[in-house]
């Protein structure tokens, strides 16, 4: 875990971008962590009637932290191609990313790693791969071999689990706070210059 104290976090806002195939679990990742009022409503989103969502899923997950709060806002993409565009929009100073992926589904690994690309080539932000449904080592190790170049950790996330999604995205901001000590270093060296 990196050591907060170093960062500056008083009342920090992080963009994640939750992404991943059609069905394989980035609406119920969201809603599973979402901290929302009770009178605003759970459906943000068009049912297909296959339980699939079209549009756009949102949700915040406040992290209490010894210097400051820091917010998650969490933006979810559809998994369809035919809404690429919105992928590069979300992704637009996106500072983590992730990829959800349905365990029991390898055959759309391609697919997402398509849209990890994407995302990847708008924001150069870490992230992780959240293997859902199918979580057995064996998938887990297909999913590290497949998604080995895009640089993102896999792990096993079921998401329908509180704290695994909870521990998920703390992975990501872990690596998100990471890379600002690490180019604030970056830019007290260069000046030091």
């Amino acid at each position: 875990m990196v050591d907060t104290a170093a960062v500056e976090t008083s009342d920090l806002v992080f963009k994640i971008v939750v992404s991943g195939p059609t069905g394989a679990g980035k609406t119920t990742f969201i809603d599973t962590i979402t901290q929302r009022s009770p009178d605003e409503p759970a459906e943000r989103h068009l049912d297909t009637g296959d339980g699939s969502a079209v549009g756009m899923d949102y949700g915040t997950f406040a992290v209490a932290d010894p210097t400051g709060d820091i917010q998650l806002q969490l933006f979810g993409a559809p998994g369809e191609e035919r809404f690429r565009f919105m992928w590069e929009i979300l992704a637009e100073g996106a500072d983590g990313l992730v990829m959800v992926v349905d365990g029991r589904e390898p055959d759309g690994w391609r697919e997402a790693r398509n849209q990890l690309n994407v995302l990847q080539a708008v924001a150069a932000a870490p992230g992780i791969v959240a293997v859902n449904h199918d979580r057995a080592p064996s998938t887990i190790e297909a999913a590290t071999s497949c998604f080995a170049s895009t640089g993102l950790q896999v792990i096993a996330c079921d998401a329908a689990d509180h704290t695994q999604v909870a521990d998920a995205l703390l992975r990501v901001l872990t690596a998100t706070l990471q890379r600002i000590e690490s180019d604030d270093e970056q830019t007290r060296e260069a000046d030091a210059w």
